[in-house]
């Protein structure tokens, strides 16, 4: 016999998955008390140099690509700002291990990784290949 969660379509685990993240992510925004604002410095990111179409720097020299924007307009969306830095993958790794920056838009998942990150769901899947000739001996 199929529970009830067995029985929802895979988009309804993505969706609420997201909104878990979601209200995870904005638990910890800081309160303001009664009368103060809230002064919230912006996240701190960084992104590779050149790994299109993903991430890349734009001839202005600021961070851009697929997935700094897509975090630009999460964090957008959570009212606040996101400031990145720029550099080869292993420095930006690096900076995110030694808690020079916050988040990373774009990291692949290893256990190696699991073990030190903590990871959203998630938006892209991407899958390898290696093609050679059909008359290709070595």
């Amino acid at each position: 016999m199929r529970t009830d969660a067995q029985s929802r379509p895979g988009w309804y685990r993505l969706v609420a998955t997201a909104l878990l993240a979601l209200v995870l992510m904005l638990a910890r925004l800081p309160v303001a008390s009664a009368g103060e604002p809230t002064v919230v410095p912006p996240l701190r990111s960084a992104s590779e140099y050149s790994y299109p179409p993903f991430c890349i720097v734009t001839p202005d020299g600021d961070a851009g690509g697929f997935s700094v924007e897509l975090l630009r307009a999460a964090v957008r969306a959570m009212g606040r700002q996101v400031t990145f830095r720029v550099g080869p993958w292993h420095e930006v790794k690096s900076w995110l291990e030694q808690g020079q920056v916050e988040v990373l838009p774009l990291v692949g998942r290893t256990p190696e990784r699991e073990a030190l990150f903590d990871f959203t769901f998630p938006y892209l899947t991407m899958h390898g290949a290696i093609v050679v000739r059909a008359d290709t001996r070595r």
